[in-house]
């Protein structure tokens, strides 16, 4: 009679352990899930910052090699003048707009570079005062 009720009492430990374990497993797959999109995020943010921080300080006849990442998210890029020496960039990721006014023209080649995901090597040059062009390479 002992050994049936100490049999019992292990199956009941295990059958908690185990769904302990699951529950475990659960939580942390459900937590990965969340951390993929704020990766993705931190990575647009680092491309934004690589194209205005080079943007911002080439000077005419100049030019950078640079590496971006084109997420998933990001669905659209428009720029368009506000005033005679001011342009205003709209980048829209996960259906939200990120702006900024520069005082160059920010011309961005091909211009369905939206499409293309992932990681690119771009050529950014500024032919001309007040234009800067980023050209994907690869």
């Amino acid at each position: 009679m002992l050994r049936g009720q100490t049999s019992a009492e292990f199956l009941l430990i295990l059958a908690v352990g185990i769904t302990m374990l699951l529950f475990t497993l659960y939580s942390i797959q459900g937590g990965l899930r969340s951390i993929n999109p704020s990766i993705s995020t931190a990575r647009f943010a680092d491309s934004l910052e690589t194209i205005y921080s080079t943007a911002d300080i080439l000077e005419e006849g100049s030019e950078r090699v640079v590496s971006i990442n084109i997420p998933d998210g990001l669905t659209d890029y428009n720029q368009r003048r506000i005033s005679d020496n001011l342009y205003l960039s709209t980048f829209t990721f996960r259906g939200a707009n990120f702006t900024r006014a520069t005082p160059y023209r920010l011309l961005i080649l091909p211009a369905n570079f939206t499409l293309s995901k992932g990681r690119h090597v771009a050529r950014m040059y500024c032919f001309k005062q007040g234009e800067v062009v980023v050209e994907f390479v690869q």
